[in-house]
């Protein structure tokens, strides 16, 4: 085992370490590169060997960065990761990274170099990953639910929006418009109503809570399409200074519910006549019987009367007879009357 160990070479070693590395000499010029550092940067061995350090460095930092060298190289210590070195790099596109480094002094074949170790800030990497995660979740319930997006700048009176927010105004292609011609492709008959809740939302009273429904009007084809609207106005010291939302179109919620509406007004319209033919049978029913006995007691009545049979018990008992009907009658139309209200 000690034999094996005592085998294993500096770069065999330098090239199996996980974490990017860079072996620069005392003029800064790079003198080996591991592979993660390679990928890391883009580069092949061959471009970045005998160039200096200075070339992997944001043009800004690169003469900060040379004070630091000379006066590592001057007392050379150990640098953790951690102890706040950080460098801002290049990569072969010239895409900018911040990355930890630190800095360990070696001693080799009795010549003083620097091996630089990088690695992207893990807490940062954790944000950003997660930064995008989130970003992605919100972009696929965003796109999924159809939501567009605003920002209202009340000062400079315009209106910053995403693409689907344009897709609702018609395709208009701007990522920004005016906040005039933002409202002039609002229906004219919601505009009042829509400004009434934006004049709302603006007092500080109603916590900037936002919500309005209003038609849009494609102004290529004429075409309307109801918007409904939930957002907050951002406040400072001076005041409401924008209002921030998210927008989906209901149009189709709002067709459905009109003829939602039309079939139970349709089907209210039947259920009153059928009542009514149903009442009315019912009245004809209770007053046929009464109506009927009324009819034959006066019958009686007549046919006495006309034979100048005039049987006083059989007149009177005729005559109780019609009156009895009649009353009946009255008190079932009464019950039916009670019935319905």
């Amino acid at each position: 085992m000690t034999k094996a160990i005592k085998n294993l070479s500096f770069k065999a070693l330098f090239d199996a370490v996980a974490d990017a590395m860079v072996l620069i000499e005392s003029a800064g010029r790079i003198v080996l590169m591991n592979p993660a550092a390679l990928q890391l940067f883009g580069f092949s061995e061959n471009e970045l060997k005998g160039l200096t350090i200075d070339r992997l460095i944001a043009p800004r930092y690169r003469k900060q960065y040379q004070h630091y060298q000379a006066l590592f190289f001057n007392k050379p210590v150990k640098l953790p990761m951690g102890s706040g070195t950080e460098l801002i790099v290049l990569d072969r596109s010239g895409q900018e990274m911040l990355l930890d480094v630190s800095l360990s002094p070696v001693e080799l074949q009795q010549q003083l170099y620097v091996l630089i170790t990088l690695t992207v800030p893990r807490q940062r990497q954790k944000t950003e990953d997660a930064l995008r995660e989130s970003e992605e979740r919100l972009r696929l319930a965003k796109q999924a639910a159809g939501f567009g997006i605003f920002d209202y700048n009340f000062k400079r009176s315009i209106v910053y929006w995403d693409e689907q927010m344009r897709r609702f105004w018609g395709g208009y292609t701007g990522k920004t418009i005016s906040y005039e011609g933002f409202v002039a492709m609002i229906h004219p008959d919601d505009r009042a109503d829509r400004q009434a809740a934006i004049d709302y939302a603006m007092d500080p009273a109603s916590h900037g809570e936002y919500k309005a429904e209003y038609r849009v009007v494609d102004p290529a084809d004429g075409t309307e399409r109801w918007i409904s609207v939930v957002g907050r106005v951002y406040f400072e010291a001076d005041g409401a200074n924008r209002l921030v939302g998210i927008a989906q179109d209901v149009t189709e919620q709002k067709i459905l519910r009109k003829k939602l509406g039309m079939q139970r007004d349709e089907a209210e319209k039947i259920l009153k006549q059928q009542v009514a033919a149903h009442t009315a049978s019912a009245i004809a029913h209770e007053l046929n019987q009464p109506l009927t006995a009324i009819s034959a007691y006066s019958e009686v009545v007549l046919h006495a009367l006309q034979s100048n049979d005039l049987n006083v018990k059989n007149l009177k008992k005729a005559l109780e007879g019609c009156v009895e009907q009649a009353q009946r009658a009255g008190h079932s139309l009464h019950e039916l009357i009670a019935f319905l209200q």
